[in-house]
């Protein structure tokens, strides 16, 4: 039996006060390094950054030449991105918070 996809429960990460403090306990580290280390080798001259939370890594592969996009469900992460350094060359954009169903297969 099949579930039909649930929609994404992004409501703690909706409150201002949360989205104020998260950077403290998710800093930038190993992962991040990797991702841009990636984008430069890769020559990445177009980034989407799905799930970007507070733009934290989001705004840091922000450079000439590069365009970046952060996509969240939550708006009020989004807004905590929109005042970090570097955001200023990145685009944001909330993401549905419920997922759609995928089209029946046609046989």
């Amino acid at each position: 039996m099949t579930h039909p996809p649930q929609p994404a429960n992004t409501e703690p990460f909706d409150d201002p006060r949360l989205a104020a403090i998260y950077d403290d306990d998710n800093p930038t580290g190993p992962d991040h390094d990797f991702f841009r280390r990636l984008a430069d080798e890769t020559g990445a001259s177009s980034i989407i950054d799905l799930g970007c939370g507070t733009g934290l890594l989001t705004a840091t592969l922000g450079r000439e030449g590069r365009r970046v996009v952060g996509i969240d469900p939550a708006a009020a992460m989004l807004e905590q991105a929109r005042r970090k350094f570097g955001a200023e060359r990145v685009g944001g954009t909330t993401a549905p918070r419920r997922s759609r169903r995928p089209p029946a297969p046609t046989s």
